[in-house]
């Protein structure tokens, strides 16, 4: 699968277990290629968006 069809999900929570949790879950979704960004605030995310 190209990069165009690279699977983009973002989380924000400010619980770092939770975003670590559902990273793991993540991998093991191993047949569709994944970019997981796990974000502690909405304005983290937004920079990222800024910079992307």
């Amino acid at each position: 699968m190209n990069q165009e069809n690279k699977r983009k999900i973002i989380l924000i929570d400010d619980n770092a277990i939770l975003r670590t949790i559902f990273g793991y879950m993540l991998q093991g979704f191993s047949d569709y290629p994944i970019e997981f960004h796990p974000f502690k605030n909405a304005l983290d995310a937004l920079d990222f968006f800024r910079h992307t």
